[in-house]
């Protein structure tokens, strides 16, 4: 009976030591917050100077600007939470763990990094840990925490001051190879202005070249559409769809100049054959005697018709940016198709005004002009306007001003130099 009380008080005793232990622990290790980044030279300055007086602190404490003192707290404080509730199986390894972390002491204190008096403290750390006392080794761990966070606020600034720094050269070298760029941009020979002009001028017959066609496929009766058609198509400067068989477009014109046919669909559009196609044979018996012939000869048309009459090919087009060359061979092909449809008098002046530009040499210098704007983007535009060296002098300007920053601030290599090797530390 004693003995069983004895066992309750002694496991109330333990949990109690634990939860006084798990309280000493207390949360993870603040964190340093993010400060915002450096926004003048001014603020840079006074930095340098913040990190001069911490960096002058932080070398004080022996093995700490080293790095020693991080790696070895970081390594207890990993023992004091991993191993807090022992687990039997786990004491080899958590005597490896330990004895690593002597070993590390060891090693610091015979180099010199280490002083004496931080000798002794970790050495007392240590074996408070062998013998599983983790509320004394916390307590002799925790004479360690205001110089680490003295280091931690000194890198914090580092890394600001840094990030600036790097962000003034990255600044100066883009300055300087944008003010070499700026320099080599050439002058365009025409506007912006007459480039879009230039563009919508073929534009605009395209617009007016389409209408043309569609409006002549739409009410010319449809032997005369479709012969232009099919003769268009063996021009390839037209880019009129071209039929599966050309024969058998041949036999429907034939056919349609027939008179029992040619009564019934001769004076019908292309839209109105590509309808009849779908005809039943007692429909279509209606209109043509030999109906089943010419039903024949309509489906096997009805394809290249239907193409036709959508309007969605590139028939007499002109495309931008073609050489010019390449156009003004394409204008002396379209004209003449063009000439022949009755409402192209639109399509007809705005091709003559494309033949003007090509004569001119002011299609070629639109097309020039707008590779020089696609390559150079808005330094061109001031190329042209007048205002290109003016953002030269600005950018010139600035480049000497980070120049001038950087002539003043210190690198951060000798902001904090590394820390020669020394004898023995002193307590």
């Amino acid at each position: 009976m004693r003995a069983a009380r004895f066992g309750k008080s002694t496991a109330t005793h333990t949990r109690s030591g634990h939860l006084l232990l798990m309280m000493f622990l207390g949360s993870p290790r603040r964190k340093v917050e993010a400060e915002p980044p450096i926004e003048s030279p001014e603020e840079a300055r006074r930095l340098v100077s913040e990190i001069s007086d911490l960096t002058e602190r932080v070398r004080r404490v022996p093995g700490l600007e080293e790095g020693n003192v991080e790696e070895i707290e970081r390594s207890e404080d990993r023992i004091l939470r991993e191993y807090s509730e022992m687990n039997p199986r786990k004491r080899s390894r958590f005597l490896r763990d330990l004895g690593e972390l002597a070993a590390t002491v060891d090693s610091g204190h015979k180099d010199g990094i280490l002083s004496e008096k931080q000798f002794r403290i970790l050495e007392l750390m240590i074996k408070k840990t062998r013998m599983r006392d983790f509320f004394v080794a916390r307590r002799l761990l925790i004479k360690f925490a205001k110089p680490l966070e003295l280091k931690k606020e000194r890198d914090a600034k580092l890394e600001r001051y840094r990030s600036y720094h790097r962000k003034l050269e990255a600044r100066g070298k883009d300055l300087r190879s944008e003010i070499t760029r700026m320099k080599r941009v050439p002058m365009p020979e025409k506007s912006p202005e007459d480039v879009a002009a230039a563009k919508n001028a073929v534009e605009e017959y395209n617009a007016a070249a389409a209408h043309a066609l569609v409006d002549f496929f739409a009410h010319a009766p449809c032997v005369e559409a479709i012969s232009f058609a099919l003769e268009a198509s063996s021009v390839p400067e037209l880019s009129v769809p071209a039929p599966k068989s050309r024969e058998s477009v041949k036999e429907l014109v034939q056919a349609l100049q027939e008179e029992h046919v040619k009564g019934a669909f001769g004076k019908e559009n292309m839209a109105k054959l590509v309808e009849a196609a779908a005809y039943s044979e007692k429909r279509l018996e209606h209109f043509v005697k030999d109906f089943k012939w010419f039903q024949r000869q309509l489906q096997e048309n009805v394809g290249w018709l239907s193409e036709l009459t959508a309007a969605r090919s590139g028939a007499l087009r002109i495309a931008w940016p073609d050489p010019a060359e390449q156009v003004m061979k394409r204008i002396s092909v379209i004209e003449p198709f063009l000439g022949r449809l009755p409402r192209g008098e639109r399509a007809v002046q705005a091709l003559a005004n494309l033949r003007g530009m090509l004569d001119a040499g002011d299609y070629e210098a639109c097309l020039r002009s707008e590779t020089v704007y696609k390559s150079q983007g808005e330094a061109a535009v001031a190329r042209f306007r007048g205002t290109l060296d003016e953002d030269i002098s600005r950018h010139e300007s600035e480049l000497a001003n980070i120049q001038r920053q950087l002539a003043e601030l210190p690198g951060t290599d000798k902001l904090v130099a590394r820390v020669p090797a020394r004898g023995p530390a002193a307590d």
